[in-house]
Order: C-alpha cells, then sequence, then structure tokens
C-alpha cells in the first residue's frame, strides 16, 4: 500500500515538474506538497478503519 502510494506521489510529482520547471519550484515546497499528499493519505486510512 505504501510503496502503491509513493508510486502515485511521484507520479504527481512528475506531472507537475513537467508543468512546472522543477528548477523554479522551491525545494521546500516541494517539501510542503508531499506532507499535504502524506497526511492526507493516514487521514485515508483512519477514515477507512473506522468504517
Amino acid at each position: 500500500m505504501a510503496e502503491f502510494f509513493s508510486s502515485v506521489v511521484s507520479a504527481i510529482i512528475r506531472i507537475v515538474g513537467k508543468k512546472v520547471p522543477i528548477n523554479i519550484v522551491p525545494k521546500a515546497k516541494a517539501v510542503v506538497i508531499f506532507f499535504i499528499f502524506f497526511y492526507s493519505f493516514l487521514i485515508y486510512i483512519l477514515l477507512s478503519e473506522k468504517q
């Protein structure tokens, strides 16, 4: 499951990287985006376990 999520995140980063040159985007912003995806994934797991 974690491998699937990481592959999805890397695919999203690749798509965003194609639209926005990766050297323009600061690394800090990329880290923030990663944590947003990571926490949304954790919330998704918690909600699915409650049901």
